[in-house]
């Protein structure tokens, strides 16, 4: 890898939708050498796929965090019951971990029937074998793009505002959607050809729906890994307090943090990079030691990431 793969990671991961062209003029080479490198990135698997960032609120959906800890982690079977769980639309990530929990689902739903009916058919799946389950709602994201530098990450940011509106979207808009959390870069002639309508139409139903906010980006989904980094996943459980938009300012500006989400308590979850345990430990303590408004904190380090993506039926 050199700094020209570098740097077409990291204009992919502001927007992957963004054409060979353009890439092109920004990196200074050619179309077919951006293409060829592009593909030896997933060949090398140091890039696995593409997911559309969404304002779920918008579409009137809510979003949960659901935990599971095993009486029993078997590798193998924990593959195949991961396997059936992907199969599930409402489900739009996957993890398993090392510490108190082995999986982390996240679920978006329209209402609390139809969550309880993806948590039983969840627990459907893993039969007795649930030993501990805890679930967390989410109200707030913020999404980091990745820098090598880590000096010129962007924020996706996705909120559930007070007087929070559905917007509402044509059929066509929301086939559109559907076709884009399956592939974002799939080009707008070949999304016209799937749903018998015209390129014109579909480049103007994307350019609504991004100007409507419902499309905030279209991002990478990196594998870490291959660039010398471990995945981490740290609970806060905080006090509300004046202290709390603090240390959410602070771990925006933090260049180990790739995500920030907030939850209904004002519980924070946060997804950091790192190379070395020792580095992980100091980030939790780092941040304990400035806010007294942190009571409790839990890590679970990321094994890997089974799904990450479309959650729209």
């Amino acid at each position: 890898m050199d700094k020209f793969d570098k740097n077409i990671i990291e204009i992919l991961d502001k927007n992957c939708k963004l054409p060979l062209s353009k890439i092109s003029r920004e990196v200074r080479l050619s179309k077919q050498s951006i293409s060829r490198r592009i593909e030896n990135l997933y060949r090398a698997k140091q890039l696995f796929s593409y997911y559309l960032i969404i304002d779920y609120f918008k579409l009137g959906l809510s979003n949960v965090v659901f935990f599971i800890s095993l009486h029993k982690n078997n590798k193998k079977l924990l593959h195949h019951k991961i396997n059936e769980i992907k199969k599930i639309n409402s489900v739009g990530w996957i993890a398993d971990f090392f510490g108190r929990y082995d999986l982390g689902i996240s679920i978006f739903y329209h209402s609390s029937y139809e969550l309880n009916q993806i948590v039983n058919k969840i627990q459907e799946i893993f039969d007795n074998n649930v030993k501990e389950t805890s679930i967390i709602s989410m109200v707030e994201h913020n999404i980091f793009s990745f820098e090598f530098d880590r000096k010129k990450k962007i924020n996706f940011h996705i909120s559930q505002n007070k007087n929070q509106k559905i917007t509402i979207t044509s059929p066509l808009q929301t086939k559109i959607l559907y076709e884009l959390s399956k592939n974002p870069r799939d080009l707008s002639t070949n999304i016209a050809k799937k749903l018998g309508t015209s390129f014109t139409s579909i480049r103007y139903n994307i350019k609504q729906l991004e100007k409507n906010k419902i499309i905030l980006g279209y991002k990478l989904i990196i594998n870490f890994s291959k660039f010398g980094f471990h995945w981490g996943l740290i609970f806060f459980s905080c006090n509300y307090s004046s202290e709390l938009n603090k240390l959410v300012a602070k771990l925006k500006n933090d260049n180990r943090v790739i995500m920030i989400s907030k939850s209904v308590t004002n519980d924070l979850l946060v997804d950091v990079i790192y190379k070395e345990v020792a580095e992980l430990k100091e980030f939790v303590e780092e941040y304990k030691a400035l806010f007294s408004n942190i009571f409790y904190s839990e890590t679970l380090n990321v094994i890997c990431v089974y799904k990450l993506g479309s959650y729209l039926d």
